[in-house]
């Protein structure tokens, strides 16, 4: 039994043991026990899980502190306050997630828990085989790494690519121009939120219309993929009723001649804007 006292990355062995049969555990209980039936989770219930789990992770914090003195404590608690602030935008990602491949409600806790589960064995895979974040990339070879992660794919096969922001966002547009260029989509949707007039975040620059971001997407998208389209348009209605919604859809689609849809609203225009991306 030497080897469980023996160092793995500056730590015995029995304690990285001990944390990934932790994470096994919480993982088959929340699974096994708690959600072993898909049900759509309330407010209430998620909060109850999320104040469980906080918990958790915070005595474990105070095990670390305690079994490896202040310094690895202190550290432990930053980076975990840290990551709990910056989690707070894979609540977004998650819901276009969620949307995107319209996961009934019912069983969204259970793909969630599953995708990290998936998230966690990946990343591994990748650090062992030498894969690449793209956020770690050097812009001027971004094009490059996008173009090697999204290789030519067959007819019945799609990589979806999260654009980083507009290509009109002065923050933004280097990277969403790396992943347009190298990514080099056969087609784009547009997001847009019709109660925007401005970029957020830079409210001295106009919000661009629809028509120029398609416009400015084929031009630029077509040095590298000259058969680029434009498969739609996905809006933010949560500003607006069921009624207001629907016939500010209809009438963008007509005027457009594209299919509009809201995908957390599914339905009809949203089946219509995923059968035109996938013709």
């Amino acid at each position: 039994m030497e080897f469980l006292f023996s160092d793995w990355l500056g730590t015995p062995v029995w304690f990285w043991a001990a944390f990934i049969g932790l994470v096994v555990a919480l993982t088959a209980f929340d699974l096994g026990i708690l959600h072993k039936e898909n049900k759509e989770m309330g407010i209430g219930e998620s909060l109850k899980l999320s104040a469980l789990y906080i918990g958790i992770a915070l005595a474990f914090g105070a095990w670390i502190w305690a079994e490896k003195g202040g310094e690895a404590g202190l550290q432990y608690y930053t980076g975990f306050f840290i990551e709990k602030a910056l989690s707070i935008d894979n609540i977004f990602v998650i819901s276009l997630i969620f949307a995107t491949f319209a996961i009934p409600a019912r069983y969204q806790y259970r793909a969630l828990l599953w995708g990290i589960v998936a998230v966690i064995v990946l990343r591994g895979i990748m650090i062992a085989g030498g894969g690449m974040p793209m956020d770690a990339v050097v812009s001027d070879f971004e094009a490059g790494a996008a173009e090697m992660l999204s290789p030519d794919a067959p007819a019945d096969h799609w990589d979806l690519i999260e654009g980083q922001g507009s290509i009109f966002n002065p923050a933004y547009a280097a990277v969403s121009l790396g992943l347009l260029h190298g990514s080099q989509p056969d087609v784009f949707v547009v997001c847009h939120d019709p109660t925007r007039t401005v970029i957020l975040g830079m409210e001295s620059f106009a919000l661009p219309s629809i028509e120029e971001v398609i416009d400015l997407t084929i031009r630029l998208g077509s040095r590298t993929n000259p058969a680029i389209r434009c498969g739609g348009v996905s809006l933010n209605t949560s500003s607006y009723d069921a009624d207001a919604a629907a016939a500010l859809m209809a009438a963008e689609a007509a005027r457009l001649g594209l299919p509009v849809a809201d995908p957390i609203r599914g339905g009809a225009a949203f089946a219509a804007l995923v059968e035109n991306c996938l013709a």
